[in-house]
């Protein structure tokens, strides 16, 4: 990822015959401002997430190919025993807000968050066609105080991340 960062953390590195990322302790915060990965999939994904939640369903007029969609971060970490915890992070981008809990492994590069999606449209307005005309129907479910809520996870791993509504909450 690319973008301005502003990182606050207390550094821990006792000494010991093991492998740095098992013993690094950190704790602290960080922002990224104006982010955008330097995957080409993740930042597309990123880009469809911002053109969705903001209602833009079928957006390929001419400024589509130019869209430059950044993301701001803000979140609390720790890291111990080779697992990086982020608490309270904060993910937004044109038209979402995501809000999650979670935990990334540095060795294996798995990821495990959940938390909630907030979108300015409507989930019928997420989609077209007979997906749209059914989810009508759950539109108030969904919304609160002028937004909609959505419970998400994220899993996967770092280099092919997936998305998907966590059904359970």
């Amino acid at each position: 990822m690319t973008g301005a960062l502003r990182l606050r953390t207390k550094f821990d590195l006792p000494p010991a015959d093991r492998d740095i990322v098992e013993k690094l302790k950190l704790d602290g915060s960080v922002t990224i401002g104006g982010g955008r990965f330097t995957n080409a999939a993740v930042q597309q994904k990123i880009e469809e997430l911002s053109r969705r939640a903001s209602g833009k369903t079928n957006d390929n007029g001419p400024d589509a190919a130019r869209r430059n969609v950044t993301s701001d971060f803000d979140r609390r970490f720790t890291l111990g025993n080779g697992t990086l915890t982020l608490s309270k992070l904060t993910f937004d981008v044109p038209g979402a807000i995501v809000d999650l809990n979670g935990q990334y492994s540095l060795r294996s590069e798995a990821l495990a968050f959940s938390g909630n999606l907030f979108v300015d449209a409507k989930v019928s307005e997420t989609t077209t066609g007979w997906k749209s005309l059914a989810l009508k129907m759950v539109d108030r479910l969904f919304r609160k105080n002028g937004s909609t809520i959505i419970p998400i996870k994220i899993a996967g791993s770092r280099d092919d991340p997936s998305l998907g509504i966590d059904v359970r909450r």
